[in-house]
């Protein structure tokens, strides 16, 4: 039971920008639909991720794309840790399979609503 995915209404980036932010894998099997900020997000295994930033994420491992939830991820364990749980599963911003760039590795985000 994935929580709410809400469109977003971009001050400063765009759908291509998150694009560029997945890996590859998401990207090449339609796993994610651009322009949105989801919440409450589980993989195929039940692990959770906090939220999905830039896109409503449709696949079956949001632990590529999503950011957050920690805890305990069967799939990798204890491999899968952390706030970027397995946005370098292919290797540290490699970019090729379902690994991240360095950007989207090494960034900080920070949400601002009103």
């Amino acid at each position: 039971d994935n929580g709410p995915a809400i469109p977003i209404v971009y001050d400063q980036g765009s759908d291509h920008l998150v694009e560029s932010l997945l890996s590859p894998g998401a990207v090449l099997n339609n796993e994610a639909i651009l322009g949105f900020v989801q919440f409450r997000v589980f993989t195929s295994k039940g692990a959770s991720c906090a939220v999905c930033p830039g896109v409503n994420y449709v696949g079956i491992e949001c632990e590529n794309a999503c950011i957050g939830g920690g805890g305990y991820n069967p799939d990798g364990a204890p491999r899968q840790c952390g706030d970027f749980g397995s946005k370098d599963w292919d290797g540290y911003g490699t970019y090729t399979g379902w690994s991240t760039n360095r950007l989207a590795t090494e960034t900080v985000i920070m949400f601002f609503y009103r």
